[in-house]
């Protein structure tokens, strides 16, 4: 779970761009163009404002390996089907995506890992790291909206 409490002052009057990642990424059934049109248009680097703050998304990563692995596994997958996107961008676009992607997946693997994370992750896979959330029903008198 994105935690926003003390990061709401960062950017007004939206999230900061590194809770909007996050909040993309930490999904298992992932909407990979999503973020695809994220890593696009801003680059990673170490501080918030039109710069996906990879420090502090590192930082949060190196706290919670299932958070950690879903967000790996996603940049991963994002990064390995780029080809199938490269037509929605120009050339040097999904070049920028790939360097930014890396960039952060780097930033990531640097961190330091907690004492808690290190345990979570020697259990790894086998135990089950995410909640499912199931299809929200809408109240019937949303249903005629369209």
């Amino acid at each position: 779970m994105v935690k926003f409490q003390n990061r709401l002052h960062v950017d007004s009057p939206t999230i900061p761009l590194a809770e909007l990642a996050l909040e993309k990424l930490q999904i298992v059934r992932l909407n990979e163009k999503d973020v695809l049109m994220l890593f696009a248009a801003h680059p990673v680097g170490d501080q918030d404002g039109e710069t996906l703050n990879g420090k502090y998304i590192a930082g949060i990563m190196g706290k919670d390996w299932g958070f950690y692995h879903t967000t790996t596994l996603n940049l991963d997958k994002i990064r390995n089907g780029l080809p199938r996107y490269q037509h929605l961008f120009k050339p040097e676009g999904a070049h920028h995506i790939l360097e930014r992607i890396t960039t952060l997946l780097g930033l990531i693997e640097q961190a330091p890992k907690s004492l808690k994370w290190k345990a979570r992750a020697a259990i790894g896979t086998k135990m089950q790291w995410y909640n499912d959330v199931e299809e929200v029903e809408r109240a019937d008198h949303l249903g005629d909206i369209g």
